[in-house]
């Protein structure tokens, strides 16, 4: 891939990226949280956690197993796998979503706020196993990055991820989402 050619991730980049995520996941939360009603967050679960398998299985084959594949995933995965990926990302992301669903709505606090956080704590406890894969060592266009800065960045990069899945999830129910 030509357009990647000579790309090299920094700590800079990656602390850059965290403020933007920060940024981006406090706007659409306060909009979450204003717009999708308790019951209406439950409603949603079924419809969530279908956009969760197609959204992460389009992110992980078009990302990983076609983009970035050369520059970054062969360093850390075996070769066989590049086409599994996929289907095994989407399975265990949309696991962890059921599981994020279900604490969401019965811990204290809004839970579709709840749930974009703990979407968040779910993608630092994959990139902290990345990092000890050695995604921030191996693959030359990661190679010294810091490795706080790829685990924090993906606290704010996969919140917003989740509370994407969840506004893709009320718009297709057709704003329903606000009803009791």
């Amino acid at each position: 891939m030509a357009p990647l050619q000579g790309v090299h991730v920094t700590t800079a980049i990656l602390w850059r990226g965290t403020v933007l995520f920060a940024l981006l996941d406090a706007a659409l939360l306060s909009l979450l949280a204003r717009r999708v009603t308790e019951p209406g967050f439950r409603a949603l679960r079924g419809t969530i956690l279908a956009l969760t398998a197609v959204f992460w299985f389009c992110l992980w084959l078009v990302l990983a197993s076609i983009v970035y594949w050369d520059r970054v995933y062969a360093y850390v995965f075996p070769a066989w796998l590049r086409w599994l990926l996929p289907v095994g990302q989407a399975a265990l992301t949309t696991g962890v979503a059921a599981v994020a669903f279900a604490l969401a709505t019965r811990l204290p606090g809004r839970a579709v706020v709840g749930y974009c956080l703990l979407g968040g704590v779910w993608g630092s406890l994959a990139h902290v196993w990345a990092v000890a894969m050695g995604i921030v060592q191996k693959p030359p266009m990661l190679r010294g990055a810091s490795a706080l800065a790829a685990v924090v960045i993906a606290f704010f990069e996969f919140t917003f991820y989740f509370g994407v899945i969840v506004g893709g999830a009320a718009l297709a129910r057709g704003g329903r989402a606000r009803g009791a």
